[in-house]
């Protein structure tokens, strides 16, 4: 009984690793609460997770919130920059078709490029600002180096990140499994999950300065 529940066992690291998501998805959501500040929530979120894969495990509220302060600033605007884009690409779905016909297969393609666009940019920037001091420029000129360089970690986040935005909508029921996996410890889990994938891309790119 007592190797079962030893700090060695495997046991022990599934409860552990759930209770650690459940403290930062808790910290992720508090900071997030004015919504313009999601940025510097995610930023700082995947500061804690980056310290995971180095076996950094302690005062991850205290790590959070040194991060959350440190990059508040651009990762904010980072963030705002991201939901321009989106709503730019809901505009041109919805309103240059009806400026004329002509412009349905326009609106689509614009829309679906600054949809794209905004969709990359959430994906890699926030974990690029918690792991690297960038400008805004660096920041999606590293994006295009490490999608290009590493297709297929690309399409694996792509993935993740497609069936988080999909599986909800397939029901009421799975929406609801969602919502409430996401209040208890997602957003913590998923950023974890990427972690995996960025740690070892940005180790490479580090490597390589």
């Amino acid at each position: 009984m007592n190797q079962i529940f030893s700090q060695e066992s495997i046991l022990y690291r599934i409860f552990s690793t759930f209770a650690n998501w459940i403290v930062l998805n808790l910290c992720f959501l508090v900071a997030s609460l004015p919504v313009v500040t999601i940025g510097a929530s995610f930023s700082a979120m995947y500061t804690v997770v980056f310290a995971w894969q180095h076996d950094q495990h302690e005062r991850i509220i205290q790590t959070f919130c040194n991060a959350y302060v440190r990059n508040f600033k651009q990762a904010t605007m980072y963030w705002l920059s991201i939901l321009l884009i989106w709503i730019c690409s809901l505009l041109a779905f919805g309103y240059l078709p009806l400026l004329h016909p002509l412009f349905e297969l326009v609106g689509l393609v614009v829309g679906v490029t600054l949809f794209a666009q905004g969709s990359v940019m959430f994906i890699y920037g926030f974990a690029l600002i918690a792991r690297f001091e960038l400008s805004f420029l660096q920041i999606l000129q590293l994006t295009v180096k490490l999608i290009v360089e590493h297709k297929l970690i690309f399409i694996q986040l792509l993935i993740i990140h497609a069936l988080l935005w999909i599986l909800p909508f397939t029901s009421p029921f799975m929406l609801g499994w969602v919502i409430g996996i996401d209040i208890l410890f997602g957003f913590a889990m998923v950023s974890h999950l990427n972690s995996f994938y960025l740690v070892k891309i940005t180790e490479e790119y580090i490597k390589g300065k």
